[in-house]
């Protein structure tokens, strides 16, 4: 509902941020804003995960890596494509990382998106203090680095590679 609500109505994060919470932050999962009110979420359970690497130009807003789920439960990731296998699956990593801790907490795609197409500042969204999924953006980006480690990938370089595009 909040998916929809947000795209119908063009609802920026920061409007969706001062919404006052008639429960605890530990409940909000289980809510969507309507409007002004809170109604009880039905819950949606992950069916799949599929991730695609597609060309830069091809991806929703300037973005490396982009996820959604859609009402059956299919995550679909998509990746700017880097020519380099590596590079593209860490990319996919950290938003399968992202999308589950997100979809765990109640965190839209709408959410995330309209933070992320509002951001003017400098690096990568999810690092904002104020950024909605910081805390989930920041433990994916731990175990992408961790994979990089393990997969001999130099993180400077590929972060060069990300930034590049």
């Amino acid at each position: 509902m909040l998916k929809k609500h947000c795209k119908k109505n063009k609802i920026p994060v920061k409007n969706l941020k001062i919404a006052k919470f008639p429960f605890g932050m530990g409940d909000l999962p289980r809510y969507d804003l309507v409007g002004n009110q809170f109604v009880e979420r039905k819950s949606i359970s992950i069916k799949s995960i599929r991730i695609q690497v597609i060309p830069h130009k091809s991806q929703r807003y300037e973005t490396v890596g982009d996820w959604m789920i859609d009402k059956r439960g299919a995550i679909t990731i998509k990746v700017s494509d880097m020519k380099n296998w590596k590079y593209n699956m860490l990319v996919g990593l950290h938003e399968m990382i992202e999308v589950l801790l997100c979809h765990d907490r109640g965190i839209t795609d709408c959410i995330v998106t309209n933070f992320d197409k509002a951001f003017k500042g400098k690096g990568e969204p999810g690092d904002e203090p104020n950024a909605p999924y910081q805390e989930e953006h920041n433990f994916a980006t731990g175990i992408e680095r961790t994979m990089a480690a393990m997969l001999k990938v130099k993180w400077k370089e590929y972060d060069d590679a990300v930034n590049a595009l």
